[in-house]
């Protein structure tokens, strides 16, 4: 991807109160403290100003101005087992359609660095949660599928 000229940088993580995303807001702020943090989240993290509720995100009431000076986007949001019973439209809306969303409001400006984590199944044996694992596999594998069509349209070289 390409660099921008600016000297601040400006990171966007989705999915910031997970497992991962809790580690990797802390490591941010450790190792790069001039670096501003923006998120997209169902709810705020402490001492990060950039924050975009994820509802009010998906459904387009925001000031797309949140995203002017993005360099970076780190996506680990995903829906796998925040509800027991999450049906596979639900599953389909957030894993697809939040991708979906965020790409196209991307789509203009040239990242230095976008990285999409993403998994094919999710155990949570520990705390009995059990869910249709293949249905989430093919809604990551939608969401992976939707930004390799992205970046070949935006950069025309992905390998």
């Amino acid at each position: 991807m390409n660099s921008t000229s600016s000297a601040t940088k400006t990171v966007l993580v989705t999915g910031p109160n997970g497992f991962i995303g809790q580690q990797l807001i802390h490591d941010l702020r450790e190792q790069l403290p001039d670096w501003n943090i923006k998120i997209i989240s169902r709810k705020p993290v402490e001492e990060i100003d950039g924050f975009l509720e994820f509802e009010r995100f998906f459904a387009g009431d925001f000031d797309t101005s949140f995203f002017g000076d993005i360099t970076h986007v780190i996506h680990l949001a995903g829906l796998a087992h925040r509800f027991k019973n999450v049906d596979s439209i639900e599953l389909e809306r957030v894993n697809v359609g939040f991708l979906q969303k965020l790409l196209f409001n991307l789509n203009s400006k040239l990242l230095e660095k976008l990285i999409f984590m993403s998994s094919y199944s999710v155990t949570l044996l520990e705390q009995s949660i059990v869910m249709d694992t293949a249905q989430y596999a093919v809604t990551k594998q939608n969401a992976e599928l939707l930004l390799k069509d992205w970046y070949q349209k935006i950069y025309r070289d992905w390998e």
